[in-house]
């Protein structure tokens, strides 16, 4: 199975060409408007698809291509932005991710995954994957905040979950050398900020690989990087 996982910056009707050749079974992608409210060109090619946000311009969207289906999954969040639970014919359950500021620290970005973690945790089962844009990274963990990133990936690891990312290139977790985000699109600020996180049964040897967008390509229409993976 072929995922991509892509903040697109919004306006994702008129991006669609950008991820046709990809030919992804599954596209998680962060900052899309609502289908339903799109042109009828972006409605038509959405198809299979379910969304959620506060915002109908911009929310998160898993799409299914390739005759897939998708089923919503009703998991808890008590408010918490912005998590998309859904499972794929064939059983495969995905999470997107769209963490977001808040006016409370405790409350935003990586804390939002944290308590929607804390709150669903026995639902995170052995063919789960958690993707998307966590705007997080260790690298500015509060030590003694008890939800800081690499307590995040902790917890996650401790169930079995790996970042695919960080399999495939053996780098540690602040110490990416591949980034994925641009602020304002200044390629003199990158930051690694969107994960695939995948449970262990999931990962097989040979059987997957990762490859992050690259910028002179993709900088003009966002400042993240698409996140292409295969399971």
């Amino acid at each position: 199975m072929r995922i991509l996982s892509w903040n697109c910056n919004g306006g994702f009707r008129n991006k669609l060409h950008l991820v046709a050749d990809f030919n992804a079974d599954v596209l998680v992608i962060q900052e899309c408007e609502d289908p339903i409210n799109g042109p009828p060109i972006y409605y038509e090619w959405a198809d299979q698809y379910v969304w959620a946000g506060r915002n109908k311009a911009k929310g998160l969207g898993i799409f299914a291509k390739n005759g897939l289906t998708l089923l919503p999954l009703e998991w808890e969040d008590a408010g918490t932005a912005l998590f998309l639970p859904v499972e794929v014919s064939g059983g495969m359950q995905i999470v997107g991710v769209w963490t977001q500021a808040s006016a409370s620290s405790r409350d935003s970005y990586i804390g939002q995954f944290w308590h929607y973690f804390q709150l669903n945790r026995s639902q995170f089962g052995m063919k789960t994957l958690i993707c998307g844009d966590f705007n997080s990274n260790s690298r500015w963990d509060k030590p003694r905040r008890l939800w800081n990133h690499t307590r995040c990936v902790s917890e996650l690891e401790s169930l079995g979950y790996k970042s695919l990312y960080h399999q495939l290139t053996g780098e540690s977790q602040g110490a990416e050398t591949q980034p994925t985000f641009y602020l304002h699109r200044n390629l003199g600020k990158d930051y690694h900020i969107d994960y695939a996180f995948a449970h262990s049964s999931l990962i097989t040897g040979e059987a997957i690989n990762l490859t992050i967008g690259n910028p002179d390509t993709w900088l003009r229409h966002s400042d993240h990087m698409p996140l292409i993976f295969e399971l």
